[in-house]
């Protein structure tokens, strides 16, 4: 649904309809075919004023502007890939963190992401663009290699600079308004949170061996 958005300028009104369709089509691509729901019973359940013909228009039309592609990588894809790597070479790129610190920062980063999700100013947003950035800002918070991380990861997806700094900066105004709900999910103490020093400051020429040492994965 977000890649259809990206590509289209939805009317609201039509947004529920564009919703069903998803999520009929996904249904038939993950589920058994006994285990798909019917669209009567779809637009039933979700109380939609469309037709069944309408539903299937709009059906033809999203698989139209995704040319039958439909196993696109998500954001939540690309934040799992970010952070295999992160797990992969923590010795190199998180030497003061344990494994056990490194294994809570996954669901944090997967209600972070969450929160984007939910954004409509976020639609458009590339999903590598965005899982970098969601990572970023958490990493700003747990080393002071975040920076050369966050490049080598850049240069890795093959994300824009300019767009990982705009996306940073709105989701540091979004994650602002949500801090709340996000502690309440996730009780980390400011000890847990904030890093220990390192042993050595971490030189921009770094970036490079980063580069090679997860490109090699």
């Amino acid at each position: 649904m977000d890649e259809f958005l990206r590509l289209v300028r939805a009317q609201p009104k039509y947004l529920k309809c564009i919703a069903i369709s998803c999520f009929y089509l996904a249904s038939k691509i993950i589920e058994e075919d006994e285990m798909v729901p019917h669209i009567k019973d779809l637009i039933k359940n979700c109380d939609c004023i469309f037709s069944v013909s309408e539903i299937t228009r709009m059906e033809a039309l999203i698989l139209k502007k995704l040319r039958w592609d439909l196993c696109r990588a998500t954001a939540l894809d690309f934040l799992h890939g970010f952070y295999a790597l992160l797990v992969l070479n923590r010795s190199l790129l998180l030497p003061d963190r344990s494994e056990q610190q490194l294994a809570a920062l996954g669901p944090l980063l997967e209600t972070k992401l969450q929160i984007c999700l939910d954004q409509a100013s976020l639609v458009a947003t590339r999903p590598s663009t965005l899982a970098l950035a969601v990572l970023s800002l958490e990493l700003e918070t747990w080393t002071p290699n975040w920076f050369v991380i966050t490049i080598a990861l850049q240069r890795l997806a093959q994300v824009e600079n300019s767009d990982v700094i705009r996306c940073r900066e709105e989701l540091a105004c979004i994650f602002a308004k949500a801090r709340t709900a996000v502690s309440r999910k996730h009780r980390h103490s400011d000890s847990q949170n904030a890093h220990k020093p390192s042993k050595r400051r971490m030189e921009t020429t770094d970036i490079e061996d980063i580069y090679d040492s997860i490109k090699r994965l």
